[in-house]
């Protein structure tokens, strides 16, 4: 495998081509389930019909399956031994370390399977960071190091851009920013390629965006405060070995600052996926909401125009000329208040209300996009009162059996 500054650049260069389709994708899903009203006010505007969405199918879906497959994954406990802890600072700052640490595991596996339901594709990294002391509590001896899991960013993420599936990865590699005097620290015989390195705040892009980071509207990229620079790990695999090195620079224009060698960590490298649907010959997974998005933007439409007949509904009197007076002093009359007039001049109209056929229309909409989620409803807790027992019963099995396969 022939690695030197050029042919990296141009792997991982290609690496996000490949990868910028599904990126856009999930830029576009993401504004979906955040809705119209998430980083823009529109309480002072008029809002086109299009611009609202009253029935949101993508926000039931994915936070009735997050909530069941990762809210009660990792629990934060503290042990009876913890109170043998109390007379030590030292010691109750490692238990605040490892509760911290738990902590952060769980809104890593959240965001995690947030990134697979909605982009197909949850990216974790995990290491064991090094600089802690021995602790020795109770005649055991825990980690030197502190375990960490983060989650990588689809943004952020690359692979091999000819492999047919996630077995046939020659290399991974992801992107992180980083001090730059922290990083000339590390790599001192490297200062003058880091040196050259744009800053993040110069607003510098190089062609990946998904309009992502855009969603919660308009952003600042100055921010003098800041001296960090953008990072790539790179992961080869070769004859059973990992090899590691670290670039820095846009995918244009790549350094090396860490010369390639074997990676010191375990066999498979620091980098899981997670995904829950796959097409075969296509390494990148299937996420479910892109299964649904056509769904839900029939039922967005369709709830759209039924809530604006709604508000457009309006009631009218129709009077003979010379039932007019009538007329004003029934509009304006109040309870059990007594006029002469003749009814029979004057009759009431309805104009606009819900076109009936959208009824019957929305309701196999909801149960078709119930259907194809796999019965977010049940796993939601929520159930149709029209099933039956049994019938509940089952579906409730069927959405079990579906939440065990993807855990």
């Amino acid at each position: 495998m022939k690695l030197d500054d050029i042919t990296l650049t141009r792997a991982i260069h290609d690496g996000m081509l490949r990868m910028d389709p599904h990126r856009r994708v999930r830029a576009y899903v993401c504004r979906e389930l955040a809705g119209p009203w998430y980083g823009t006010d529109h309480s002072g505007s008029v809002r086109e019909s299009a611009d609202k969405s009253p029935v949101n199918v993508l926000g039931e879906m994915v936070y009735a399956y997050l909530a069941q497959l990762v809210g009660n994954f990792v629990k934060c406990k503290v042990t009876p031994r913890s109170f043998l802890m109390r007379g030590e600072a030292r010691m109750r700052q490692y238990m605040l370390d490892d509760w911290s640490r738990e902590i952060d595991l769980a809104r890593t596996m959240r965001l995690a399977t947030l990134d697979a339901l909605v982009g197909g594709l949850g990216i974790v990294r995990v290491g064991n960071r090094s600089g802690k002391e021995l602790c020795h509590i109770e005649g055991k001896n825990y980690d030197i190091g502190e375990i960490y899991a983060a989650r990588v960013d689809l943004d952020d993420y690359c692979r091999d851009p000819l492999s047919r599936d996630e077995s046939e990865d020659r290399w991974r590699a992801y992107r992180y920013r980083a001090s730059r005097e922290m990083v000339k620290q590390l790599w001192p015989e490297a200062a003058d390629a880091i040196d050259a390195v744009p800053l993040i705040k110069d607003g510098l892009t190089d062609g990946h965006s998904s309009g992502l980071e855009e969603i919660s509207g308009q952003r600042s990229t100055q921010d003098d405060t800041g001296d960090q620079i953008e990072l790539w790990d790179w992961f080869g695999f070769e004859n059973g070995q990992v090899l590691h090195s670290t670039l820095c620079g846009t995918t244009d224009s790549l350094k090396i600052i860490r010369p390639p060698a074997e990676y010191e960590g375990y066999e498979n490298g620091p980098l899981h996926l997670l995904s829950f649907r796959h097409v075969p010959n296509n390494a990148h997974p299937l996420a479910i909401c892109w299964q649904l998005l056509d769904m839900h933007l029939a039922m967005k439409n369709t709830s759209t125009k039924m809530v604006d007949q709604i508000l457009r509904a309006k009631t009218a009197y129709v009077a003979r000329a010379d039932g007019e007076q009538t007329a004003l002093e029934i509009r304006d009359s109040k309870d059990q208040e007594m006029f002469i007039g003749d009814p029979s001049t004057i009759a009431t109209i309805e104009i606009g209300g819900v076109m009936q056929k959208l009824y019957p229309a929305f309701d196999w909409m909801r149960a078709e996009a119930n259907n194809a989620s796999g019965a977010a409803s049940m796993i939601a807790g929520q159930s149709d009162v029209s099933k039956t027992a049994t019938g509940a019963t089952y579906i409730a099995n069927q959405a079990q059996i579906r939440l065990s396969d993807m855990k």
